[in-house]
């Protein structure tokens, strides 16, 4: 394996994951809805899309994880684009990008690299979690600031 490349078999995952997300949103295919002005897949051409379906088809890991990732993403498929894009906020609320980034805990003071934090946005939206004592950050109530709710 080159260094630095991810092994076959989990690049081929990322993809299938990403496609199947793409077509679970209706993003990414050869259809286009009549409201789009969109002719044609931005980030996976139709020849790796055909190699895709190939691999799924022939492969039982890949069939797999496909449905595994489409079984993941259910609770986002069953949301309208309006509650989708009530998800997003502009750059007028005041936030981090990480609770201490690459640091610590603030409530264990336990050592947090960057992307130990749990997070679960289905059933703790808008929070991380401490992976040493479970505590939830940020303390606000942020889904207060979002426009759209639900």
């Amino acid at each position: 394996m080159v260094e630095g490349m991810l092994p076959m078999r989990l690049m081929v995952q990322v993809v299938i994951l990403w496609c199947s997300l793409m077509a679970l949103l209706g993003l990414g295919g050869s259809e286009v809805k009549e409201t789009s002005s969109k002719t044609a897949s931005t980030f996976f051409p139709a020849p790796l899309r055909q190699q895709l379906q190939q691999t799924i088809a022939r492969y039982d890991w890949a069939k797999q994880t496909a449905q595994r990732v489409v079984q993941a993403a259910e609770f986002w498929r069953r949301m309208s684009d309006e509650e989708l894009w009530g998800l997003m906020f502009g750059p007028t609320i005041t936030r981090s990008w990480h609770v201490w980034s690459n640091g610590y805990c603030p409530a264990c003071r336990k050592p947090v690299p960057m992307y130990n934090w749990r997070i679960d946005a289905v059933r703790q939206p808008w929070k991380v979690q401490c992976p040493h004592c479970g505590e939830l950050f940020p303390k606000n109530d942020f889904a207060a600031f979002l426009p759209l709710r639900a």
